[in-house]
């Protein structure tokens, strides 16, 4: 099938859609907002681009669509949502850039905050050519089908943008 750019787009191996990745930043944000077991896990895993791509390919994965996982991007409290959001796709789009074929990226969005989160769509799609968005089923408990949110997907939809939505504890 012809990609939007017009080319053919053909996979050898597997397509991963729910791969999540860790950036150091994050990683420290998450330790120094108490988040040491997000959604009941052990521990935080420890990540990199180059041990992700060793484990693709033993796995047999072409490529992987990178995200970030629970608790998401609006959990620390000394911290802007919207630099979070940006700081982790930006970190995304490096790996994407550095390992050519075998990354993806689906962009964090800095949900409650509906206009910086447009912001961000536009910055993810128009900037950092993201392959789609990550939402978490719930921010704060508020969850996707709030109308507060009804821009957000205005938006989405106009850009035919694709959605994984990953769920997190209510």
């Amino acid at each position: 099938d012809p990609c939007e750019c017009g080319r053919a787009v053909t996979f050898v191996g597997k397509l991963d859609v729910h791969a999540h990745y860790l950036p150091a930043p994050y990683r420290e944000l998450l330790e120094h907002s108490g988040h040491t077991r997000p959604d009941g896990m052990p521990q935080i895993p420890e990540w990199s681009a180059e041990a992700h791509v060793a484990l693709m390919d033993r796995l047999g994965i072409a490529t992987s669509l990178l995200s970030v996982s629970t608790p998401g991007v609006h959990f620390a409290p000394h911290a802007s949502t919207a630099d979070v959001a940006r700081d982790v796709n930006e970190a995304g789009r490096r790996a994407v850039v550095d390992h050519p074929g075998r990354f993806g990226l689906l962009g964090s969005l800095p949900l409650p905050d509906v206009e910086a989160t447009l912001a961000e769509i536009a910055s993810c799609a128009d900037e950092l050519r993201v392959d789609g968005f990550i939402l978490l089923t719930h921010v704060d408990g508020t969850y996707l089908g709030d109308p507060i949110w009804d821009p957000v997907f205005e938006e989405l939809d106009r850009r035919h943008a694709r959605v994984l939505v990953h769920p997190t504890s209510p």
